[in-house]
Order: structure tokens, then C-alpha cells, then sequence
């Protein structure tokens, strides 16, 4: 049995539908497209305002260069010290300086003592990273920031579908984004949405979103092409072969782009990192929104499951026990003493574990435009260090939970 980490919510018959749908449509403008997108999305999410970016982190750096940062940068932000490298990126191509807080190691959140403590007279935002489908808690973070004045940013690329309290992530302070991905729980390759939740805050969005470029209709059709074959590739059956030499061939032709540029590691910001969405990934993300609900089912179900084993065979899991909460997420995180053995172990019995994240800030960066030193963030370098995830996405079937389940305790038994 094979069951892959990276095997995204993409279905067969959505990319078909798909690429012929944007055949058809490239004479139609891509504002008329997103509009379908949008509605889809206000089924779900109410009488919400969103806007449409081709990555969640050009989503976050316009709205902070929008609504928070002022035309002469400058402005702190601030934002977990355990999350992904294109955060602070965001940050930096907004003209904003990243402020890192340390985590709690059961939740994966912010450590909300740490967060007023790293708040000034310059501080401008705060950005709550809801991790792997666990929720921080947004409504105390939300509620004091509020009275400080300081605007309030949900990340929830990682934790789409997520409930607290009967709530979606994303409803709960004044603007939240969403990844899609091709490694999200749901995925149109690449793409990303900004939902604004305080009306007071859409008259300069609005006004600056006209501005921002489209990406060329070829560009879309090519990343939707990269989006079909990637998709295949990492299919377990095909992931050792043919996939990864297909995968390969693709990268070093050059068809095939990297979905953040090698430059931004060093801080750089590359060409249209602020852009809208492409009219194909909006097509496909329309479709995927479409199964929105059979999809975050599913994963939530597996999650439990998978999560219930995993505690069961005496494994640390990430949670917040706080509050009641749905968790969605296509992985669940959880610590162990010997990452290389259980990776070893499991992928032998055909089971892809991975690394996410690999590190405090991932990857590390290189430029100390960042603002990071690894040294003043203890919590977020152990769960680092010692953090292996497990798939949970909608692909993962009951006779795949229950061969994971055997796994789990074979290899309970090899450790004792």
C-alpha cells in the first residue's frame, strides 16, 4: 500500500474539466471569472469581501501595504516565530519589519504573553497563524489588539475548513488569507485569497486592488499545465516511477517554476509578487470550492482518527485544549525522539512522513532583512527539530487509516 504526503485534493476529472473550461474561456475577462469564484466562496463564508491573489503571500503584502503600512515603511508586524519563510516575506515587500514570538509547543500558536510584550508604539499589525489545523486563540489576541488599535491578520493557508466554536478560521478578526496551494488542503496550484471582515478597511483596498497586475493568460495556462502533471506525479503509484523523472525532465527544461523564486530567500522580492490570481486557477479553484465541504468532511474526519491513534500509541499531538474546535488540515504534526528512524520505518511500508516545519522560520533565512535569530526562539527550534506530519487528506481512505493504525503500533513495538 502506498500513501503519499504530498497527494493534493486535485481530482482527474477537475483538471480535465479544467483545462478544457479554460480553453473555452480565454477571451472571457478574468474579472467575470472570479466573480463566479466569488460566489461560490460567499456560500460558504456569508456576506464576506474578497480579493483574489496568485499567492496567499502577495494576498498578505497588500493588504499590510494597503491598510497597515504607511508609504514610508518602517511599521513592525508581528507574527509567529514557527511558520513558513514567505510570512515575513510578505512583510518585507510591504515595507514592514517582521517581529517574531515565540510558541506554545502544545498548540503550535503564538505564545499570547509573548505577543504584548513584543508590541510598541510602531507595532501595526499582528498576524495569527492558525498551524496545521489547529486553532490559536484568535478572539483574546483579536480583542486586545482592538483596543490598542493594532489590526488583526488570520493565516489560515494551513488550516482551511477549520472551526472554533461553529466558526470558520478567517471569520474571527479583521482580514484573514488563504492559501491554495498545490501542498493546501484544497488547491488550484497556485493562488491565494485575502478576506476582509472590517467593512472599514475595504475603501483602500478596493482602491488599490485596481491597480494590481494580471498575470498574462499564457503564464496561467502553463502553470495550469505544471499544476495537472505535478499533480500526477506525486500520485503514490507514480511518485518512484514514472513521476519523479517526469517531474525532473519538466524542471530542467524550465517548464516547470518553483512557487516561491530561490530570490526571495534572500529577501528579495521578485517581479509581480503582488498579482491577481490567473483566470485558470480561478477556474480551477471554482471547481475545488465547489467540494469544499466533501473535502474539509473528510479531512477532518481523518485528522481525528489518525490523531486519536497516534496519542494511542503514545505519541506527542499537537493540539489547542482550550476550546472546542473542528481541525481540518491534509497532516497531522506530532513530536518524536528519532525523526530519521520513523521516516525510515514507514516509508518502508510504503507511508511518505514529512518534515513540516523544518525549521523555526522554513527554510532559514540566509539575510538579515528577516529580523530573525534563531537563539531568542527556543520553543519554535525544538518543534522544529523534533516535528514529523503524517497524511490526513481527503485521498487517505478507512482501509488506509486502519493500515496506518497497524503501522502505528508496529512501530510502537519496534521502539520498546
Amino acid at each position: 500500500m502506498q500513501i503519499g504526503l504530498y497527494y493534493n485534493s486535485i481530482s482527474l476529472k477537475n483538471t480535465i474539466v479544467a483545462f478544457f473550461w479554460s480553453v473555452l474561456s480565454l477571451g472571457r475577462r478574468p474579472k467575470l471569472l472570479r466573480e463566479g469564484l466569488e460566489i461560490e466562496l460567499k456560500k460558504i463564508y456569508s456576506k464576506k469581501e474578497w480579493f483574489f491573489f496568485s499567492s496567499a503571500r502577495g494576498g498578505l503584502a497588500f493588504f499590510l501595504k494597503s491598510n497597515c503600512i504607511s508609504s514610508g515603511g518602517g511599521g513592525e508586524v508581528i507574527l509567529s516565530a514557527y511558520t513558513c519563510l514567505a510570512v515575513p516575506t510578505a512583510i518585507i515587500a510591504a515595507g514592514g519589519v517582521p517581529v517574531y514570538v515565540d510558541i506554545d509547543t502544545d498548540s503550535l500558536a503564538m505564545d499570547e504573553k509573548e505577543i504584548w510584550n513584543k508590541v510598541t508604539n510602531n507595532t501595526k499589525a499582528i498576524i495569527v497563524q492558525h498551524t496545521l489545523g489547529i486553532s490559536a486563540p484568535i478572539s483574546s489576541i483579536y480583542n486586545k489588539a482592538k483596543s490598542l488599535g493594532i489590526i488583526v491578520i488570520e493565516d489560515c493557508a494551513l488550516s482551511i475548513g477549520t472551526k472554533i466554536d461553529n466558526s470558520y478560521v478567517g471569520t474571527c478578526a479583521d482580514a484573514a488569507i488563504f492559501s491554495m496551494e498545490l501542498s493546501k488542503t484544497l488547491s488550484c496550484g497556485w493562488g491565494g485569497l485575502l478576506l476582509i471582515n472590517n467593512l472599514s478597511l475595504l475603501n483602500s483596498a478596493n482602491r488599490d486592488y485596481i491597480k494590481v497586475p494580471e498575470i498574462s493568460k499564457y503564464q496561467s495556462i502553463k502553470d495550469l499545465l505544471q499544476t495537472i502533471i505535478s499533480t500526477w506525479c506525486v500520485h503514490p503509484r507514480l511518485l518512484h516511477f514514472p513521476g519523479k523523472y517526469v517531474f525532473w525532465i519538466f524542471s530542467k527544461l524550465g517548464f516547470f517554476r518553483k512557487s516561491t523564486p530561490e530570490i526571495e530567500f534572500k529577501g528579495l522580492i521578485s517581479n509581480n509578487f503582488v498579482s491577481k490570481i490567473g483566470f485558470a486557477q480561478t477556474l480551477l479553484a471554482r471547481l475545488q470550492w465547489k467540494r469544499f465541504k466533501s473535502l474539509i468532511d473528510i479531512c477532518a474526519v481523518n485528522n481525528y482518527y489518525i490523531r486519536e491513534e497516534l496519542k494511542a500509541s503514545g505519541f506527542k499531538v499537537h493540539e489547542n485544549k482550550s476550546y472546542k474546535e473542528e481541525m481540518v488540515s491534509n497532516r497531522v504534526s506530532f513530536i518524536v525522539q528519532d525523526r530519521k528512524k520513523i521516516i525510515n520505518f514507514f516509508e518502508g511500508k510504503g507511508i511518505q512522513l514529512g518534515l513540516w516545519f523544518d525549521g523555526p522560520l522554513s527554510p532559514l533565512p540566509d539575510s538579515q532583512i528577516f529580523n530573525f535569530n534563531i537563539k531568542l526562539y527556543p520553543k519554535a527550534n525544538f518543534i522544529a527539530r523534533n516535528v514529523v506530519n503524517i497524511p490526513c487528506h481527503n485521498r487517505v481512505s478507512k482501509i488506509e487509516r486502519k493500515y496506518i493504525r497497524n503501522i502505528l503500533k508496529e512501530y510502537k513495538k519496534e521502539i520498546e
